[in-house]
């Protein structure tokens, strides 16, 4: 196997006669993901701001809670913030969706087409 085999991508036969595409563009969850993203804001061009201002004023409040909450009980923030852990995580894919979901979707197709490339080298698929 030679790299320009992998990066121009070609069709193999597994052992039970199924058909894989094997190649550097086997899988591509962020070309989908940039086409549906592009439609949204072509539909409505503000979303990707009220989005934003939405998760970061989440965020703002969660951050501002957790404080309230750990000088009531006197104790540290730390433990108040862990409680809070799902809205920080929802006001961060609400403030970023330009931004997260593009690097996690080619973060997966990374690891997707690392694991066809191995299945590839070690059953001898061409």
């Amino acid at each position: 196997m030679n790299i320009t085999d992998t990066l121009s991508g070609s069709v193999a036969t597994d052992a039970l006669g199924g058909s894989l595409v094997i190649g550097a563009n086997a899988t591509d969850l962020y070309g989908g993901w940039a086409k549906v993203w592009g439609a949204i804001t072509a539909g409505w061009p503000t979303i990707a701001t009220t989005l934003t201002v939405v998760g970061v004023l989440l965020g703002i409040a969660v951050f501002i809670g957790a404080i309230i909450s750990a000088r009531r009980g006197a104790g540290q923030v730390g433990p108040a913030m862990k409680k809070q852990a799902p809205l920080l995580i929802i006001a961060a894919v609400l403030a970023g969706p330009q931004l997260i979901f593009p690097i996690t979707l080619k973060i997966f197709d990374i690891v997707i087409n690392v694991g066809f490339m191995l299945y590839k080298t070690i059953f001898g698929v061409s």
